[in-house]
């Protein structure tokens, strides 16, 4: 089986782009020669979905691309990282955790670590050619990731392929700064898929769901019922409660009281007041169903969680 790599690093040298020297002339001109205002507005993406902003990658080996000219099967596998894995040419079949996607040109995965995989050419497709890179998820998101980003058609080739062309090539600067570009890449990579995923939902709704958790995460919209959420981008309770589950991976019930409480335990470490009066401040008059749903989330009572926080 013929193959294209960019050099791996073993467990041993996960995440060791960082070199002392610093990064040369070709570089830089690399840099400006692949970065183009389409790749510009990739990047700008990602931070368009709030769920997201949090996110931070680690490089476990550079990414490379591989290359199989006498048909293509995929072993059975357990993935020990996350590998963001793109389809470049070929047509087959990937079975991840028990369930099968066809994959053609520009079909793109996030298979999260621990995920169970499979895969073989489609009859009569003899020669494969993918991307991958094995990366760890520094992030509160793992969760929303896990198994959210699988079987993805993008609909931007040219602006991906300029992403796997620059990270490919960054990938054999060892050195801080290139690996700084290549965790941005790998990020901006990740808000392609984010993207694409919600044009399945409902797209009008999806943005306008969007924009309300921008508004809940500022602390704006968190008191708010569901009802009234719902009204908003017009939409049955029920429709809006599927919708926001496919976004978030939560009911939005759930949601808002996870980010309630989240702004109790800011109210709890960084001042004096009594829980009656931190429960008050986040739309809770019963201090005794606010100290059940703290205690379900944070598996403690508030009184607890200060002590806890302070000692």
């Amino acid at each position: 089986m013929a193959g294209t790599h960019v050099t791996h690093t073993d467990d041993s040298e996960a995440n060791s782009f960082v070199c002392s020297h610093a990064l040369n002339n070709t570089c830089l001109e690399l840099l400006f020669q692949w970065t183009d205002e389409a790749i510009f507005c990739t990047i700008e993406s990602f931070m368009d979905f709030p769920d997201l902003h949090d996110t931070a990658v680690q490089i476990i080996s550079p990414p490379f691309v591989h290359e199989s000219d006498d048909g293509w099967n995929w072993q059975s596998s357990e993935e020990r990282y996350w590998n963001l894995w793109i389809c470049l040419e070929g047509n087959a079949l990937i079975e991840c955790d028990g369930v099968e996607y066809p994959v053609q040109p520009w079909t793109a995965f996030l298979f999260s670590a621990g995920s169970k995989i499979t895969g073989r050419s489609r009859v009569g497709s003899k020669s494969m050619r993918n991307f991958s890179i094995h990366i760890n998820l520094g992030t509160k998101n793992d969760e929303l990731l896990r198994g959210r980003l699988l079987g993805i058609e993008l609909h931007e080739p040219n602006n991906v392929n300029s992403l796997i062309n620059l990270a490919i090539r960054l990938s054999s600067y060892r050195d801080s700064f290139a690996e700084q570009q290549l965790q941005t890449l790998t990020l901006s990579m990740l808000g392609l898929l984010w993207r694409e995923s919600i044009q399945s939902v409902q797209t009008d709704a999806a943005w306008l769901i969007y924009r309300q958790l921008d508004r809940i995460h500022a602390g704006q919209d968190m008191f708010r019922s569901v009802d009234e959420l719902a009204a908003e981008v017009n939409l049955s309770r029920i429709h809006y409660g599927r919708c926001f589950r496919q976004l978030t991976n939560e009911s939005p019930n759930r949601y808002l009281i996870v980010k309630r409480v989240e702004r109790a335990c800011v109210l709890l470490e960084q001042t004096d007041w009594g829980v009656d009066a931190v429960a008050q401040s986040i739309g809770y008059n019963d201090i005794y169903f606010f100290s059940r749903q703290f205690r379900k989330v944070m598996a403690c009572t508030p009184t607890q969680y200060r002590e806890r926080s302070r000692s």
